[in-house]
């Protein structure tokens, strides 16, 4: 894997984290403000977010085996 593509992986992966912190506080609200909006109304953003969170670690896994094979 080349500098570049590492880079570009990188960028991918910080718009996923940024994307699942802004999940993370749309649920918090949702929860703060039950009185407001039904959890019902969220749920499938609990889906989401445990999407988001499988996909960034595997891929950052991936990145770093990736990294470390080009070091040697």
């Amino acid at each position: 894997m080349s500098q570049k593509e590492i880079a570009f992986k990188l960028e991918e992966l910080m718009n996923k984290a940024e994307m699942t912190h802004s999940l993370q506080n749309t649920l918090f609200t949702a929860f703060y403000c039950k009185e407001e909006h039904s959890i019902r109304d969220f749920e499938w953003a609990f889906v989401l977010l445990g999407n988001l969170i499988f996909d960034i670690e595997s891929e950052m896994k991936e990145l770093t085996d990736n990294i470390f094979n080009n070091m040697t």
